[in-house]
């Protein structure tokens, strides 16, 4: 098995005035996984997420990356480390696409000097690797949702991370958008080696990309596994509390639901 990355060992964490989300949730990520974290509304993935990258700090449990406890990493080591996808992103600066991948460097450069030759070529290797080259001099804000994730993407890889974490990446796509992103990922994932944790709703295309899933509800995992192996009827029947029937056609997972009522 490959070399832990990403671990969480017993981590609890609650809003003010809210029940528990997460209890003794532990978590192992592996070097090289591309994987999807997935659950029903409110199941405390993307409380999961915030904690994952940092955003969060566990109330009790701990964070590592590469064995190191992640509140005893710095921010720009921390990004040095993972790039971080939100699911949306909205800037009310005129920021053009170059620019906001530009902005992917900031952990790699000096504070007293401006971009090098290399922070240029790695900012123009993300655009052209998401296709976004041609779109460089438009302004973010005026780019479709499609768009917009790949400059995110892009601004990611700027940054040279060993781990990719996003939080639903297809939410706000049409299904054409959503191959096209997912399979832009598991490109990057094969291609460069790169960690890949996607946490979504979209069951049926995580299933379709993700080679690992992990099936979160009511903050503990109810199933961690290789798709095709914990894609069953009767575990997505109890978690999204539905009919469900998961079929498996050479390799690629098909789920039809229904009501229970």
């Amino acid at each position: 098995m490959n070399e832990i990355i990403i671990s969480l060992k017993k981590v609890n964490f609650r809003y003010p005035e809210s029940e528990q989300l997460l209890s003794d949730f532990s978590l192992e990520i592996h070097k090289g996984d591309f994987m999807g974290i997935i659950g029903p509304s409110g199941a405390g993935k993307t409380t999961l997420f915030r904690i994952l990258s940092g955003f969060l700090r566990a109330q009790r449990g701990e964070v590592f990356i590469e064995g190191h406890k992640i509140k005893h990493i710095s921010n720009i080591n921390r990004s040095k480390q993972m790039a971080v996808v939100p699911q949306s992103v909205s800037t009310s600066m005129p920021y053009t696409v170059r620019q906001i991948v530009e902005m992917g460097r900031v952990s790699r450069i000096s504070k007293f000097s401006g971009l090098s030759r290399e922070d240029y070529r790695c900012i123009s290797d993300a655009l052209d690797y998401v296709k976004m080259k041609n779109c460089s001099a438009r302004l973010f804000n005026s780019l479709s949702g499609g768009e917009r994730q790949r400059t995110m993407i892009a601004m990611a890889l700027a940054q040279d991370p060993q781990i990719l974490l996003l939080d639903e990446p297809t939410a706000s796509l049409d299904i054409g958008l959503k191959v096209h992103l997912m399979s832009l990922l598991k490109k990057l994932n094969k291609e460069r080696d790169i960690t890949i944790a996607v946490i979504s709703h979209d069951i049926q295309m995580a299933a379709a990309y993700c080679g690992r899933l992990v099936i979160v509800n009511n903050g503990k995992i109810i199933a961690d596994g290789e798709t095709g192996t914990v894609l069953n009827s009767e575990i997505v029947s109890n978690v999204y509390s539905c009919k469900a029937e998961v079929f498996n056609r050479n390799g690629k997972f098909f789920i039809s639901t229904e009501s229970i009522n």
